[in-house]
C-alpha cells in the first residue's frame, strides 16, 4: 500500500538519519502514528506546518510503500471528506511498521514557509554557514575554485542538502550547482528527492 505522512524539519532530519527508512519513534504525548491515504490530504496537512515555529516553518511530504500483508489489518478512518483518510498505527507498533516499509521513504513534495531557516550545518568542514541563503552562496563558490571539495561537502552535508534543495531551486538558483548537488547526492546514494522534483 502506498501511504504518504506530512512532516515538518525536525521530522524530517531524523527520517534523514535513517537514510530514509523508518520514521522516529513517537513521544510520550503521541499514542498514534498517523499516515495518510492520498497526497492531497498531506498537502493539506503540510500547508498548516508552514506557519508553525515547531514544524521549522516548512512542511514536507513523504511517500513510501508498507506490505499489503501486514497493513491490511489496521482499519481506515475518514476523519473529515471523503478524501481525509488515514491510518491510527499505535505507537507501539511503529517499530514492526517501519520494519514493513518497502524501500525508502521518499520527499514528494515540499512548502516553504516565508520563516524558513533550515539548519545549521555539521560544521566539521569548512561549511560552517549557518544562514540558509548564504549557504547556497558558499556551495557556488566551492565549486568555482574546487570541485572535490564540493563533493565532500556534499558527502559531510548530505542532510542539509536534502532539506534545504529544493528551497533554493525554488529561488531560481543556477541550474548547473542544483545539478551538480543532485549528482553527487546520488552518487553517494543520499538523494531522497522524488526524480519529479528535480526536473
Amino acid at each position: 500500500m502506498k501511504l504518504y505522512r506530512p512532516v515538518g524539519l525536525y521530522e524530517m532530519k531524523k527520517i534523514l538519519e535513517t537514510d530514509c527508512k523508518a520514521f522516529p519513534p513517537r513521544q510520550k504525548q503521541q499514542p498514534y502514528f498517523y499516515p495518510v491515504l492520498n497526497k492531497s490530504y498531506a498537502k493539506e496537512i503540510a500547508f498548516w506546518n508552514v506557519k508553525d515555529k515547531n514544524s521549522g516553518y516548512v512542511g514536507f511530504i513523504t511517500e513510501f510503500d508498507v506490505e499489503d500483508s501486514y497493513i491490511e489489518k489496521y482499519d481506515v478512518h475518514c476523519v473529515g471528506n471523503e478524501t481525509h483518510l488515514e491510518l491510527w498505527i499505535p505507537a507501539e507498533d511503529l517499530h514492526n511498521f517501519n520494519k514493513n516499509i518497502v524501500n525508502q521513504i521518499k520527499i514528494v513534495d515540499v512548502y516553504y514557509g516565508d520563516d524558513y531557516k533550515g539548519l545549521p550545518p555539521r560544521g566539521v568542514s569548512g561549511f560552517k554557514e549557518t544562514d540558509v541563503y548564504k549557504q547556497i552562496e558558499l556551495l557556488q563558490n566551492i565549486i568555482k575554485y574546487n570541485e572535490f571539495d564540493f563533493y565532500g561537502t556534499v558527502l559531510v552535508e548530505w542532510e542539509l542538502l536534502n532539506l534545504n534543495l529544493l528551497f533554493w531551486k525554488s529561488l531560481g538558483v543556477d541550474s548547473y550547482l542544483i545539478n551538480k548537488i543532485v549528482e553527487y547526492l546520488q552518487l553517494t546514494h543520499k538523494c531522497f528527492i522524488s526524480e519529479s522534483l528535480l526536473k
